[in-house]
């Protein structure tokens, strides 16, 4: 289980709300962006293509795991320092949307506290009788969105640009510009370990870097 950093249009996989207020939200600071997306521009065995209902095209990174951003914003901590990395650190996985353009970090709505999902029991369970029913997928998703969610509900919203500096000025002081990384990934058996958080530093680069070369949003959420 786990997530991808997304490119894809707004119709067909966006809430309508959220999607109609992040686009106010971009009209108001004169954000332009290019939501349909050229399957030719992303022609590699990295990247998942797809089509949705509405006829769009979507292209998505390798499905990553939820742990796999956490491990890559503290490699960026240990190595730039909290404060030179603010827009990586404020972006967390399934919880936010990058744009292609040089703005402050933001969130979509007034942010506020993440809670647990509230658990249902009846009253025989209450007395003992009868064991909580379980889904066992659901508590693994609930257990994940507390751990790597981030701590508020509200969609956050990055600078691509600063996004991707930040994540550039790692890559070059760690120097591993120039390495393979694609294959080392490629051919990795576990790369959510923290000795790899550097190859998946350079995926993110990645798809964020391409993305912005083509003025798209790049989606964190599900």
């Amino acid at each position: 289980m786990g997530f991808a950093p997304a490119l894809y249009a707004f119709e067909g996989n966006i809430d309508e709300e959220v999607g109609k207020a992040l686009k106010e939200f971009l009209r108001e600071r004169s954000i332009a962006f290019e939501e349909a997306i050229k399957p030719e521009n992303f022609a590699s065995d990295f990247y998942e293509q797809g089509d949705l209902d509405d006829g769009s095209v979507f292209v998505a990174a390798p499905e990553m795991a939820w742990s796999s951003w956490s491990e890559v914003q503290k490699l960026l901590v240990t190595t730039l320092g909290k404060e030179n990395v603010p827009t990586a650190l404020h972006v967390h996985a399934w919880n936010g949307v990058a744009v292609p353009a040089d703005l402050e970090n933001s969130y979509l709505s007034e942010p506020f506290p993440r809670e647990k999902p509230e658990e249902k029991v009846g009253l025989l369970q209450k007395l003992g009788f009868m064991k909580p029913k379980v889904d066992p997928v659901q508590a693994q998703m609930d257990a994940m969105i507390e751990a790597y969610g981030g701590p508020t509900d509200a969609l956050t919203i990055v600078s691509c640009p600063r996004l991707v500096a930040e994540m550039e000025a790692a890559i070059e002081k760690l120097g591993i510009a120039d390495r393979e990384f694609l294959k080392i990934y490629n051919e990795a058996e576990d790369l959510y370990t923290p000795e790899l958080a550097s190859v998946l530093l350079q995926v993110y680069h990645k798809i964020h870097k391409d993305a912005l070369k083509h003025n798209h949003l790049v989606w964190w959420i599900k």
